[in-house]
């Protein structure tokens, strides 16, 4: 059974008339959000977190664990006002989601870059053309928006660096590695490589506009990308 038709079976009796679980969001090696939204997502939706990660949870159980996330659409139950009905629905999906002692591994299943002593630039390019393409659109790299790669090429920016090149419609995003450097900022680090994002369709002034726009897929290759450089 899938993920997504394991928590829907899980939580089956719980949802309210008309809610549904809507899509599960890889959020970590482990780790999914599972989106709960009334019909016709007319009101705030839950998200909840769905992992077989160690550490903090608000409930947990032999196999798995789950906690109550917020976001865009989503209620926040740190909120004193938030609806009680609400609350009451997240904590029994998490519980409902936490007690299972049987279902389908969290893991990500990805092709892991393979170990080398060369230039990780060149190691890049020669891995991340074929990694990239298997994993588009799969579990391991969601791509509802369809996006699609173009290319992935070599570029001198601060250092030599590789660039995965994409498009969605008349959106590009472009995905930047470089040799890991602690003393730069970036947007995820992985084992070998740091990871940052820009467009050419808007100014780095507006850098939040494009997370904002690209969010899905930017999140989705930065999660597929730590567990590839891993």
């Amino acid at each position: 059974m899938t993920i997504l038709l394991s928590a829907r079976d899980a939580l089956t009796g719980i949802l309210p008339d008309g809610w549904t679980l809507t899509e599960a969001i890889r959020r970590g090696d482990k780790t999914l959000e599972l989106q709960l939204h009334p019909r016709n997502r007319e009101g705030l939706g839950l998200g909840i977190e769905w992992t077989e990660e160690e550490g903090p949870a608000f409930a947990r159980g032999p196999r798995y664990a789950a906690s109550y996330r917020r976001g865009p659409g989503l209620v926040d139950l740190s909120d004193p006002d938030a609806p009680e009905a609400l609350r009451a629905l997240a904590h029994a999906a998490c519980h409902a989601l936490a007690k299972l002692d049987e279902g389908p591994s969290l893991a990500l299943q990805v092709t892991r870059l393979a170990p080398s002593s060369g230039d990780p630039i060149d190691d890049a390019l020669a891995q991340l053309p074929s990694a990239i393409s298997d994993a588009l659109g799969t579990e391991a790299l969601p791509n509802d928006e369809g996006w699609h790669l173009l290319e992935v090429k070599a570029m001198q920016r601060w250092v030599r660096v590789a660039e995965a090149m994409f498009r969605c419609e008349a959106r590009n995003l472009t995905m930047i590695l470089s040799p890991s450097d602690p003393n730069r900022p970036a947007f995820r680090r992985g084992l070998r490589y740091d990871l940052i994002y820009y467009s050419d369709d808007l100014p780095v002034s507006e850098h939040d506009a494009l997370y904002a726009r690209d969010r899905r897929m930017i999140d989705a290759f930065a999660v597929w990308f730590v567990s590839w450089d891993s």
